[in-house]
């Protein structure tokens, strides 16, 4: 009975990833590169870890790199939780995020400080030609920026994969090289956190950083947990480097292809009327 479960649960998870996939559309060779090697560190040895040794290296970190993938809001869950563990420490804590483009940091710092409605801020990002992935997921970092008082910088740019990374680094290291006393929690795309990516590019610049990668629900790490037969929330690599494993990775196709077949291309889908029809709207439900 055990092994035609885990069939089944294999069978969804195939034919989930695949259309979620297909429809993403053609892929670059960068990207089927990023890709390779998400999967390759994916299936390094772990060893089982708990929510307080995770914590402990958190406090202890400069920069916490946090895998984002960007149309399942499950992953915000994680963020909040380590933003309070961040606030908890006394050190200055500061958001970066991918999802906004940093030429448009003077809009990020007006929202934050309640100079512009959250409407004015959206259209001033052009969020929904620039980013477009549910606002609602990224809202709730926001207001606990507004509220506790802390600097969000925008890290995003135009270009190929790496030089966005490199573009990243920088700011992330001239943050980190100004200020030794800061921890920086960055929120980014799951491919680019991967420990060659965003992480080695910031060390480069930054000597003797202390930090922790974070990644989420990493498909080879739930299919190797089943075969072990473990049920491990959380696994460490070592210890600059863990997975939160909190739903099983069908859950986030599942959740692609929602956002791709109800929309990513409907003309009709407009950001402000979901905010003035419907509040803050769930699209994960």
């Amino acid at each position: 009975m055990k092994k035609e479960f885990k069939l089944l649960r294999q069978r969804i998870y195939k034919n989930l990833k695949s259309k979620a996939h297909a429809l993403e559309g053609a892929k670059t060779k960068e990207l089927i590169e990023y890709e390779k090697d998400q999967v390759k560190y994916s299936k390094r040895d772990f060893e089982s870890s708990s929510i307080d040794e995770l914590i402990s290296q958190v406090i202890s970190s400069q920069v916490i790199y946090l895998g984002d993938f960007h149309t399942f809001d499950q992953n915000m869950r994680n963020v909040l939780r380590i933003l309070k563990v961040l606030q908890q420490s006394k050190q200055k804590c500061i958001i970066a995020l991918e999802m906004v483009d940093a030429k448009y940091q003077f809009f990020v710092d007006s929202f934050v400080e309640h100079h512009i409605t959250e409407l004015e801020f959206l259209e001033s990002i052009r969020y929904h030609d620039s980013w477009r992935f549910p606002w609602t997921h990224y809202n709730v970092i926001f207001e606990i920026a507004k509220k506790e008082n802390i600097k969000v910088l925008a890290l995003n740019t135009q270009g190929k994969l790496n030089e966005r990374d490199e573009f990243a680094a920088d700011i992330i290291s001239n943050v980190l090289n100004r200020d030794e006393d800061v921890q920086v929690l960055v929120v980014y795309g799951e491919l680019h956190i991967s420990p060659n990516k965003l992480p080695n590019k910031v060390k480069d610049l930054c000597e003797g950083i202390s930090q922790t990668i974070v990644h989420q629900n990493l498909d080879e790490v739930y299919w190797k947990l089943i075969e072990l037969d473990q049920n491990d929330k959380i696994i460490r690599f070592n210890k600059e480097e863990f997975c939160i494993n909190s739903a099983p990775p069908w859950i986030k196709y599942e959740s692609m292809i929602y956002w791709y077949e109800n929309m990513s291309d409907d003309p009709e889908f407009d950001i402000h009327e979901y905010i003035i029809e419907n509040g803050k709207k769930i699209f994960g439900d």
